[in-house]
């Protein structure tokens, strides 16, 4: 065996045992992923095969409209020139994405898309208004792997809680809330934008700002960079 090894170019051997091990395959499948993501990410949807549908295909026991493991955003619903424009993304913890659909007054535009669940999708749909539509009364919607249908009624109109940031933000206050007494501590609050967050504190607690310089909002001047636990210490006890 070794002899054998002897004889052959070092580039030989490499090939040899990456392809015992399965390593080119498995490159070439990674590859052929990432490009697929990639198209699916990268290609406006309008560029895209989609079809017209009447509304009765709506007509599904499975509808939903709530859905605690999806998170979704409508950026942009505006139409301008016959054109309705609509960005966003979404992002669905255990289903695989299908197809998004937009219901108009007398049709359904049903864009066909592979996404995997997990991964955050984002679109962009410049679609041609029917010249039936004489008013904003247009859904938008998910179509999941499963067939079930995720609609959003008045997507001009979303709360600001459907935003991750703005839902985490909110978990924080109401878990200080429900606190309700003692200290709490904002590394990196400097208003340089103006924002101040500490009227979110409730009036049983006491605020404290803390920023390497000194500025709207701070109360502390100190590196935080600086081993946290040893260099908060010298300021609390």
């Amino acid at each position: 065996m070794r002899r054998t090894l002897a004889h052959l170019a070092p580039r030989s051997v490499k090939r040899s045992i990456r392809n015992v091990l399965g390593i080119d395959l498995v490159r070439q499948d990674l590859a052929a992923v990432r490009s697929n993501l990639r198209w699916s990410h990268s290609k406006p949807l309008e560029e895209m095969l989609h079809e017209h549908l009447p509304l009765k295909w709506l007509s599904h026991p499975g509808i939903l409209r709530e859905d605690p493991q999806l998170t979704y955003s409508i950026d942009e619903f505006f139409a301008f020139r016959e054109i309705l424009y609509i960005t966003g993304w979404c992002l669905h913890e255990r289903c695989s994405l299908h197809s998004i659909f937009v219901v108009f007054t007398s049709r359904i535009d049903r864009f066909p898309v592979r996404w995997l669940a997990g991964i955050k999708f984002s679109f962009s749909l410049p679609i041609s208004i029917p010249v039936d539509q004489t008013d904003g009364n247009i859904i938008v919607g998910f179509e999941y792997s499963d067939g079930r249908r995720f609609v959003i009624e008045h997507p001009f109109r979303q709360s600001w809680l459907r935003d991750p940031y703005h839902r985490m933000f909110a978990n924080f206050t109401q878990k200080v809330r429900e606190i309700g007494e003692g200290s709490i501590l904002e590394i990196g609050s400097r208003a340089r934008s103006g924002n101040i967050y500490n009227e979110f504190v409730p009036p049983g607690m006491k605020y404290i700002g803390m920023d390497i310089l000194d500025g709207p909002n701070v109360n502390l001047i100190g590196d935080a960079h600086y081993s946290v636990a040893t260099h908060l210490s010298q300021h609390f006890q």
